[in-house]
Parts: structure tokens; C-alpha cells; sequence
């Protein structure tokens, strides 16, 4: 089997690749990712021929392959084998309203290795190629075509992989249709990253997890810190702000006892100062293999009327995926033959 999917023979336009003789078939083969089918035997209108010599070369349109499926109520996490036999996971998170969201994958680990997050638990092996990231979307478009947008936040640093996701999002803008307003990227605070985005004109949403506003605090829980001061970072916030004119969500996972008090507030509430932003409170999704905790509800509560009392805008954010190890922070492939 070819190293490289249909997916990049698609995007590059590389038809003799796909064997086929009639530029309708190629546009065919295109409508049907877009639609979620990942199976050539439903591509119904295709001939047989072509079929039959697609299969010769490849077993499936797309080359990583599910190995496991964990539902819940509100979400599907998916951990796929991709072509060299590493493992990574994608989650389909279902919305209020009613409509679905995909939550990929951009490096198999992590670069960052976050003291709270579990993918960074497991390490680095690798970036994920542009069409590799593509792949965990129509994996999750096959589960529902419901889906309608894309989120940036599974395993790894979207920004320590700059040119894979990049060129992922003018795929999925150009081929896939979808709106930049309906694409976050999730980053750690990779500045000149942020910068980057800013540059290249994807007009993506942006959020940032941001944990705490205290340096010191955000040394020890987060690696980009030390590489990027918060007086950095905030440049990069206010760089990205003037080029695209976009709100930015600050992402605030709440650690029992480490960045709920009223110092905590008062510090959230001086960074956030000349932003255009959106703070979403995360109560952190209990570990037992990491040093923290889930703080109380009553310390979330007491959190939340500091904040009130500065006037910072904030939402709680629901925890979706936590029944299958799904939800923010704790993915990380386990099974054996994996990261």
C-alpha cells in the first residue's frame, strides 16, 4: 500500500495515482469523503471498474484505520492505526444544538507535555502529516454528517506543527466547504505561532489555554510558558486580535487549590485587559495518574463571584467526553502498539 492516502492524491491533483480515465470520477471520489463515506463498495456511483481498481491499490479511501470506539452521551472518541502502526485519537462531541463537532489531533503525543494533560504523559513520536489530520475528520464524518465544525484540541500543539495544520485547514475551507468561522485552533502559547496564524490570513477562531495568568504558576504546570513569557504571549494575543479582528477564547482549566483564589482572579482579570476575549472556566477532568484534583463546587462557585465582582466575561464550559476519557485533556492512546 502507498504511504500516501487518497486524501493528498485528491488535494494534489495527482489523478493518474487514482487509475482514473475520466475527470467525472475524480470529482465523484470527492463528493463522497466530503459526504463521510470512507468505503469504496458505497460509492455507489462509480463504476465498477473503477472501484475494482481502486481496491487493487488501496484497501480504503483513506489509510489510518479504527481500532476502537468508546461512546457516551455527547461524544465518540475514535483511536486510530495510522499507516506506520502509531496510534492517535479523534472524538465526535455532540452540541446543544443538536449538531456535532470534531475534535483532532495534529501530533501523536505532544511536544508541550503540560503537567495536567494526559496526552503529555505519553510523549512525542510524531507531527501528523496535513492529510493525516484530514483523515480524522472524515473518519468522524462517517460516524455523523451532522458534523459542522472542526476543533483543534486533541493530542498535541497545533502550533509546533504549523504547516500540517495550516495546510489541513485550507483543505477543509477549500475542498470541504466549511466556514473559517466554524475552525479553532487550540494552542498552549506558542507565540510565534499565534503570530503565524495571524500572518496567513486562515481567518480561524483562536483559543488559548491559558491555566493560569501567573508566570511563575504557569512554569511549573506548562513547558510553552517557559519558552514564551505571558507579556509574550499577550503581544502575540494583541498581534493576532489586530489582524483578524476576532474574539479569543481563553481556555481557564480550574486545579483544586492551584489557580482558583482571589490572587488567581485578580491576575486573569489584569491579563485579559485591552483583549478582545472570552474567558471558559474547565473544572480539570481528575487523572489518578496526575498530581491534581477537581476542585469543589464550592471553590468553582467562589472562583466564579471573584470574576464577577472584576467584571470578567466568562462561561462554564460542560465537560463532554469525560465517560470515555474523551473530554479536554485527558486524551492519550494506552492501547499496546501505540505512543
Amino acid at each position: 500500500m502507498s504511504v500516501e492516502s487518497i486524501v493528498k492524491s485528491i488535494y494534489d491533483a495527482d489523478k493518474e495515482s487514482l487509475e482514473f480515465s475520466k475527470p467525472l470520477y475524480y470529482k465523484l471520489l470527492c463528493q463522497w469523503l466530503k459526504k463521510g463515506v470512507n468505503s469504496f463498495d458505497k460509492m455507489t456511483d462509480l463504476p465498477k471498474t473503477v472501484i475494482e481498481n481502486l481496491k487493487a491499490k488501496y484497501t480504503s479511501p483513506i489509510l489510518s484505520e479504527v481500532i476502537d470506539v468508546k461512546k457516551d452521551i455527547s461524544s465518540t472518541k475514535l483511536l486510530l492505526k495510522l499507516y506506520d502502526g502509531l496510534l492517535v485519537e479523534c472524538v465526535l462531541l455532540k452540541r446543544e444544538d443538536g449538531l456535532y463537532t470534531a475534535c483532532v489531533s495534529s501530533e501523536v503525543g505532544c511536544t508541550m507535555k503540560c503537567e495536567f494533560c494526559a496526552t503529555g504523559s505519553v510523549g512525542f513520536k510524531r507531527a501528523l502529516n496535513w492529510w493525516e489530520i484530514i483523515e480524522q475528520f472524515f473518519h468522524l464524518k462517517a460516524l455523523n454528517n451532522e458534523l459542522d465544525r472542526i476543533v483543534f484540541m486533541g493530542m498535541g500543539e497545533p502550533l509546533c506543527n504549523f504547516e500540517n495544520v495550516k495546510r489541513a485547514i485550507e483543505y477543509i475551507k477549500g475542498e470541504i466547504g466549511m466556514s473559517p468561522r466554524r475552525i479553532t485552533v487550540s494552542t498552549s502559547g506558542i507565540a510565534p505561532g499565534i503570530k503565524a496564524l495571524a500572518d496567513s490570513k486562515l481567518g480561524v477562531k483562536l483559543a488559548l489555554s491559558l491555566v493560569t495568568a501567573n508566570d511563575s504558576v504557569r512554569n511549573t504546570l506548562m513547558s510553552a510558558s517557559r519558552l514564551y513569557s505571558l507579556t509574550e504571549l499577550k503581544k502575540a494575543l494583541l498581534y493576532y486580535s489586530e489582524k483578524e479582528n476576532r474574539r479569543i477564547a481563553l481556555e481557564y482549566c480550574m486545579l483544586k487549590g492551584v489557580n482558583t483564589d482571589r490572587k488567581s482572579a485578580d491576575e486573569l482579570k489584569n491579563f485579559t485587559k485591552g483583549l478582545i476575549y472570552s474567558v471558559n472556566l474547565i473544572p480539570w477532568n481528575k487523572l489518578d495518574f496526575l498530581p491534581f484534583d477537581t476542585p469543589s463546587a464550592k471553590e468553582i462557585k467562589a472562583f466564579e463571584g471573584y470574576l464577577n465582582a472584576l467584571n470578567v466575561k466568562y462561561t462554564i464550559r460542560v465537560s463532554r467526553g469525560r465517560d470515555t476519557s474523551a473530554a479536554c485533556g485527558m486524551l492519550v492512546a494506552k492501547n499496546k502498539g501505540g505512543v
